[in-house]
């Protein structure tokens, strides 16, 4: 008895094609952030199918991939997270980097020009050769 190989072929419209890529590439990041983030104690993410198909992170996902910035230096970025006391929550209200900070507009040009790795470079007193002062006399 010979057995035939038999596959099928899906076609897709191309707005399920880029869904599909999409979807991908989400996943992906959520693998390199999950895998980030169980290393430092930091909140998980979920994987594309487990999400609503109106989700926040969905649309928040797909405004920053059209991005060509994030799409470069996303894993730089989270590989940077670790570096930064404050981003993995000693502050003083005890907040922690999640994925929805993460996926703001803003956060990966934060993250890469330091802006979290300390009071002092943040606001420039060393590049500019101010002293900290105590304010609380």
């Amino acid at each position: 008895m010979v057995k035939k190989n038999i596959s099928k072929v899906i076609y897709l419209f191309p707005e399920q094609q880029k869904e599909i890529s999409i979807a991908r590439a989400y996943n992906e990041f959520v693998d390199t952030w999950n895998k980030m983030a169980k290393e430092n104690n930091l909140p998980t993410g979920w994987y594309w199918e487990s999400l609503s198909e109106g989700s926040k992170f969905k649309r928040m996902f797909k405004a920053r991939w059209k991005e060509p910035v994030f799409r470069e230096k996303y894993k730089e970025a989270i590989d940077l997270i670790p570096e930064s006391d404050f981003l993995l929550g000693q502050n003083n209200h005890g907040w922690r980097a999640n994925i929805e900070w993460f996926l703001r507009p803003d956060t990966i040009q934060k993250i890469l020009n330091n802006f979290y790795s300390g009071r002092e470079r943040r606001f420039g007193y060393e590049a500019e050769g101010f002293e900290r002062k105590d304010y609380t006399e």
